[in-house]
């Protein structure tokens, strides 16, 4: 029976997720390489697109922030990027890019 996470035929294959990643196909984006899935972390300008999105993050500004996804640290916010403004808040979240966590708030 496909897909049901046994290797029925002993190819040590289940064929619906070829390379073990966890992401079935046909929604993996490539199902022989297990480091190329849907939340994958992206390798930046590699020329590979790790997680899936059709995007090797190098150049492009997914968030339209004017940074591009290699110097951005969330390209997914565009509120995040190097020397944004820390507002005042909580939300827990390195938002100027420094490697420090911003509006971290007291217990």
């Amino acid at each position: 029976m496909r897909c049901d996470g046994i290797d029925e035929n002993c190819d040590g294959i289940d064929p619906c997720d070829a390379d073990g990643d966890g992401d079935d196909s046909p929604h993996d984006c490539d199902d022989h390489d297990p480091k190329r899935y849907f939340g994958a972390k992206e390798i930046f300008c590699d020329g590979i697109d790790q997680n899936c999105n059709g995007k090797d993050c190098c150049d492009n500004d997914e968030d339209g922030d004017g940074f591009p996804c290699a110097r951005d640290c969330d390209d997914k916010d565009p509120l995040t990027y190097p020397g944004a403004p820390v507002r005042p808040g909580c939300y827990f979240k390195d938002v100027n890019c420094d490697g420090v966590i911003d509006g971290a708030c007291p217990l």
